[in-house]
């Protein structure tokens, strides 16, 4: 979703929320982010699923491209990059 115009929220910003259709699956983490042109890639934000696993939510600071990304790992990040050598 792009949220318009450009720049920064007013005040305190504003709560983004995301309803899903069906409640995401037990072990499935979510989270919204924003495409960082500085990077060029998503900034993940700090986000909150609700206990029923149907809403998500994030406190956001300004206008952007944002996405909510879900999934599940089957490794932690520690353990990944073990593996490739790259710790």
């Amino acid at each position: 979703m792009q949220l318009g115009p450009s720049g920064a929220l007013p005040g305190a910003g504003a709560t983004l929320t995301r309803v899903y259709t069906r409640a995401l699956p037990a072990g499935t983490v979510a989270e919204f982010a924003y495409w960082n042109e500085i990077i060029g890639g998503w900034q993940v934000v700090p986000s909150t699923l609700s206990q029923d696993r149907g809403t998500l939510s994030a406190r956001i600071t300004h206008f952007s491209l944002w996405t909510d990304i879900a999934g599940a790992a089957t490794h932690g990040l520690g353990e990944f990059c073990d593996r490739r050598g790259t710790k």
